[in-house]
């Protein structure tokens, strides 16, 4: 398959999958496949538009690399739920090659952080998340989080996992079989992905677009998600048989650590911390 062509979603094809989930009761959306969010030049009109529309919950992962003190504000003033700011090396070495420093983006990320927390944006929560290798042991997951921690102290939570292989025909780890249990993914139950020109797909990780379950604007999105596809999708997973479908046969989303001890950083943890948050804060 040759190289999937990348862009920025048009305003007009968000406001029309907007206006079709908020009819059909969903609470929820996040931006977070393949791209930087802050790249859409009417970003915060779409927010606004979502949560005129009834959506409770809007999300953005950013690599952070476009914050400045405008941008900021705008963040502060909009309805955003929740920012998810990665903060992997690979982003650093990716932007200096551009002529810049990297500790720019750092300071402007604790500039959000101590502006939010002048004004008292409880109703906005900000992640920070970073990686180890592959490879790399639980020792130095906790190494690299207690140093995020300390760059970044005014962050409401920290998530710290391991580089995956996106290679659909590898395991997500070297030691997937070793000291990970296979599990049921339910991500197909609640949510799907549409990319920027309007393609509809069961997963983020579907980077191939090798299950594409139909196109917004010549299917709805309802028939889609009650579609014999997922539907019969959904009913594999249950039976712990999804190697059938390629995208799903190495996914990590389906395996979790045997131990709680091995690493700590997986979904539920995760979960939990947003949950923790939101209740702390009686949103």
């Amino acid at each position: 398959m040759g190289k999937i062509p990348l862009g920025v979603m048009e305003y007009g094809l968000f406001t029309d999958i907007i206006n079709e989930i908020s009819e059909n009761g969903a609470c929820a959306i996040k931006s977070c496949l393949r791209g930087e969010p802050f790249m859409q030049p009417r970003i915060f009109d779409m927010i606004e538009y979502a949560k005129d529309k009834g959506i409770l919950d809007i999300i953005l992962t950013t690599n952070a690399t476009l914050l400045d003190e405008k941008m900021i504000d705008d963040i502060l003033k909009s309805s955003i739920a929740g920012l998810a700011i990665s903060v992997d090396t690979h982003h650093s070495s990716s932007f200096e090659t551009k002529g810049k420093e990297y500790s720019e983006v750092e300071n402007h990320i604790n500039m959000l952080l101590s502006k939010k927390k002048l004004a008292n944006k409880n109703n906005l929560w900000v992640r920070i998340q970073t990686n180890i290798e592959s490879n790399g042991s639980r020792q130095e997951l906790i190494s690299l989080k207690e140093t995020v921690k300390k760059q970044f102290p005014l962050a409401d939570m920290f998530m710290v996992g391991r580089l995956l292989h996106f290679n659909p025909d590898l395991d997500p780890y070297p030691d997937t079989r070793e000291n990970y249990k296979d599990v049921r993914c339910n991500g197909i139950f609640h949510r799907f992905f549409i990319t920027w020109d309007g393609k509809i797909l069961p997963c983020a990780l579907d980077y191939q677009e090798r299950m594409v379950l139909g196109h917004v604007g010549k299917d709805s999105l309802s028939s889609v998600w009650l579609s014999s596809t997922m539907m019969q999708l959904r009913e594999k997973h249950l039976a712990h048989e999804m190697d059938e479908y390629g995208i799903c046969r190495h996914c990590h989303f389906r395996f979790t650590p045997k131990e709680k001890d091995i690493f700590t950083e997986d979904g539920e943890e995760h979960s939990k911390s947003i949950t923790g948050y939101l209740l702390q804060n009686n949103k």
